[in-house]
């Protein structure tokens, strides 16, 4: 295994003792379907290097997937841990931002959604604009001509 490989396994008790005996043999263990602070909690504690909390699936079950991100990420800062929340399982952009703004270190994001993301009308037209008053002020001339 390299050191950029990571080993998933699920937060259950054997799990967790899988990832404490895995870390401290230098394996790279994210933890996932983490679905509680508590889960997090326990997974940062036997060494796991990421907490795939599932945004999505969270929320068809009632659970604050927002609030368990912003536990997680303040009890990672307030512990000086090299841990972070890997927020997953997401099926709009509302919910990346709201992972983000919540804490989230980082996320897996479906291309689909960076797309959707993206393919926002005013986005284009600003662009276009852009690119408008740029003729208007330096006709075909690019930066590196100026």
């Amino acid at each position: 295994l390299g050191p950029s490989t990571f080993i998933k396994i699920p937060v259950t008790e054997q799990g967790l003792e899988a990832i404490r005996i895995l870390s401290k043999r230098g394996v790279n263990v994210t933890a996932t379907a983490i679905y509680t602070t508590l889960q997090g909690i326990l997974a940062m504690q036997s060494g796991a290097r990421y907490l795939a909390v599932y945004y999505n699936r969270m929320l068809n079950i009632d659970i604050d997937a927002a609030k368990v991100i912003k536990e997680l990420s303040s009890l990672l800062w307030a512990n000086s841990s090299s841990c972070q929340v890997l927020a997953a399982s997401f099926k709009n952009i509302n919910e990346i931002t709201t992972g983000y703004a919540n804490g989230a270190g980082c996320c897996t994001v479906p291309y689909a959604l960076l797309s959707t993301g993206l393919a926002m009308p005013s986005i284009t037209k600003a662009v276009q604009d852009f690119s408008k008053n740029w003729e208007e002020v330096y006709g075909k001339r690019t930066l590196l001509d100026l």
